[in-house]
Parts: structure tokens; C-alpha cells; sequence
């Protein structure tokens, strides 16, 4: 890999270039990426682009008086190596995959995908609020998880039911995790979070929701600080019904507690 950065005044230009993969396996044609970052105003701007998958974006950040700020940042790429689960693409009756069921249609496609985060953050009187929408056209339509849903169900069914399938359905069952596994499965993600720092109590609350199901993950975290102790617990619920992203998660309810303490 090759990185190089060039800086004048208020401007910054990055390049990138790489032989290999996330696997480290070697490709074909080497990936270059550009960056330039600019002040614009106030504002800072800044363009990427990328060959020979050709992709292109931009990002914008802005502060505005002494508490918020702005940002948004959006992408567009040519074709995609995410894999889909095979009765997402296609019209087909629930059933039982003999080999690993997910493909990447869209890897050598001339299809562009679009992805963009719009958000900000507000704060005031030690009291931190940020908001987020993200889009990424990647991800999986309602319809298609609802595809998704029933083939799990379906799986559920033959494991409860049929004793002589049951290998065969669990192995199928580990194999639908990987769409739930996916970051960001579908394509709209709503994010609020709300914490207040007073020095040794930090309570905060993140909620997650998919914008397409209305089904959200909500998690209040209360976090202790005092000296060489650092301890925090917080609640993960996830809440929507069965056919949505976070409704079919197997656990509804976590709590975790961690405790940490600095001994030098």
C-alpha cells in the first residue's frame, strides 16, 4: 500500500493506492483513491474519488455558534461485493439450501449505489444530543426482508417439527444469521443518542431505529467515574415485530455491567 498526502495553506490532498483486497489477496488492477479537503467559509469540503471502480463523493461539516454542528457526507460507487441471500433476489418458494445460499449480483455491475449519513450534533449545559440519518442503497428493501423473514421462519419450522432435518435446518438457520450479521441490512437507519457528562455520573440513551419497519433498538447506559474506578451498565432492548430487522433478533433484552479499574 502506498500513501502519500500533500499540504498548502488551508488544503490537504490524499492519495491512496492499494494491490490487495480486505483479504489481502492480490487484485487485478490496483485501487487508487483520491481525497481533497478544503476550508469553504467557514465550512469544511472535501471531494473523494476513486478508479478503477469508479466512485465519487462528497463531505461537508459546519459549526454553527458555540453548540451545533452539522455534517453530511455522501457516496456513490459502481457496483458492490455485498452478498445477498439468495431468496432476496429472486421469486422462490421457502426451502432447505444444500450450499452457502448468498451471491454478489451486483459486484461487476454498471449499477451505482448511493450512500449518505445527515446529522449533526447539539450541545448545551453539559447535555450532548446527536442525530443521524443514514441511507445506503445496498441494503435490503421491506419486501426483500420480508422474503428473508419467512425463509427463517420457514427453517424454524422444519427444526421444531422434523427431527430427520434437523442438521440440514441448522445448518440453514446459521447461514439466514448472516444477513442479520450484515452492518446495516436494510437501507434507512434513524440514530439519536442523548448523554449529559457531569464529571462522575454519565448517564446517556442511544436509540437505533430502521426507518423502513419502524422496529428500533433502544439502550439507556448509566456509566460511573471516580479515580482509578470505571464502571457502566446499560440495558440493549430491541423491540418490532417478527418480520422486522431488530424484531427477529433472537435476544429482545441484555444487560451488561463492565467495571474497569487503572491500577498504574
Amino acid at each position: 500500500m502506498l500513501f502519500l498526502q500533500w499540504f498548502k495553506e488551508d488544503s490537504t490532498f490524499s492519495l491512496a493506492l492499494t494491490d490487495s483486497d480486505k483479504n489481502l489477496q492480490p487484485r487485478e488492477r490496483p485501487d487508487v483513491i483520491f481525497r481533497y479537503e478544503t476550508l469553504l467559509g467557514d465550512a469544511d469540503f472535501a471531494v473523494v474519488a476513486g478508479v478503477p471502480d469508479p466512485a465519487f463523493g462528497l463531505a461537508w461539516a459546519n459549526v454553527f455558534g458555540e453548540g451545533l454542528e452539522l455534517h453530511a457526507d455522501i457516496l456513490a460507487q459502481r457496483g458492490t461485493t455485498r452478498a445477498y441471500h439468495r431468496v432476496t433476489q429472486e421469486q422462490a418458494d421457502s426451502t432447505l439450501y444444500t450450499d452457502y445460499p448468498y451471491v454478489s449480483p451486483w459486484e461487476d455491475s454498471g449499477r451505482f449505489f448511493l450512500y449518505s449519513v445527515l446529522g449533526g450534533q447539539y450541545t448545551i449545559d453539559q447535555t450532548n444530543i446527536i442525530f443521524e440519518w443514514l441511507h445506503d442503497t445496498r441494503g435490503l428493501s421491506r419486501s426483500q426482508f420480508k422474503k428473508w423473514s419467512a425463509l427463517s421462519q420457514y427453517h424454524r419450522q422444519v427444526l421444531d417439527t422434523q427431527p430427520a432435518l434437523n442438521m440440514a435446518a441448522q445448518g440453514n438457520l446459521l447461514w439466514d444469521l448472516d444477513t442479520l450479521t450484515t452492518q446495516g441490512s436494510m437501507r434507512d437507519y434513524l440514530f439519536l443518542r442523548v448523554g449529559k457528562n457531569t464529571g462522575t455520573w454519565r448517564p446517556s440513551v442511544n436509540l437505533l431505529s430502521n426507518a423502513q419497519d419502524s422496529s428500533f433498538v433502544l439502550s439507556p447506559e448509566i456509566r460511573y467515574v471516580q479515580g482509578h474506578l470505571d464502571l457502566k451498565a446499560y440495558l440493549q432492548m430491541a423491540r418490532g415485530a417478527a418480520d422486522t430487522e431488530f424484531g427477529s433478533v433472537p435476544q429482545h433484552n441484555t444487560v451488561v455491567l463492565q467495571l474497569r479499574y487503572q491500577l498504574f
